[in-house]
């Protein structure tokens, strides 16, 4: 019986974690375009959305919900990744593309997060997540949380600085701040 237990948790452990969202894509995506808009640095619509694996919902419903959308009039140019290690990201060190957010799906491990927070935090490109526990760690700039039954934007303003990025004070009245 020990042994089957062992089996099965070791099973258990291979399977990717699903972090929870506190709010839907729909609503998250829109709210963190919106928040884009009152970056200083950001001036173009190159979202790259990555996840652990290529058949998570995270990623297709965000990928869904930024169809047709735009950040500063700029239309939004979309690349999913499948991040198996940091060669992933092969296509963006070698310059073929130029990102300006990088999306954190809620699958991703903390080995990998540390990885791509390294990468982000490197090239000075902010990170959007629907996990709150991604920008509460570090790992993430912005997400969408519920508080008191209301949406709002959740910021980590100590790594947005990091990046040297900033956002307008009247719209950080509007946000919980870390």
């Amino acid at each position: 019986m020990k042994l089957f237990i062992g089996f099965v948790l070791s099973l258990l452990a291979w399977f990717p974690a699903q972090n929870p969202m506190d709010v839907d894509e729909t609503t998250h995506v829109e709210m963190i375009i919106k928040s884009l808009s009152y970056d200083s640095k950001i001036n173009g619509g190159t979202v790259l959305v990555i996840s652990r694996s290529g058949s998570n919902a995270n990623s297709n419903n965000v990928a869904s919900a930024l169809s047709g959308k735009s950040i500063k009039k700029v239309p939004v140019e979309l690349f999913q990744l499948e991040f198996v290690s940091m060669s992933s990201l092969d296509p963006i060190v070698n310059g073929q593309i130029k990102v300006d957010l990088v999306y954190l799906c809620n699958d991703l491990t903390n080995v990998q997060l540390a990885q791509l927070n390294q990468f982000c935090t490197k090239n000075k490109i902010v990170s959007a997540t629907g996990v709150a526990k991604f920008v509460e760690d570090g790992y993430a700039c912005l997400s969408v949380i519920k508080e008191e039954g209301k949406v709002k934007p959740l910021v980590n303003l100590e790594k947005l600085k990091g990046l040297d990025h900033s956002f307008s004070s009247s719209y950080l009245k509007l946000c919980k701040i870390l």
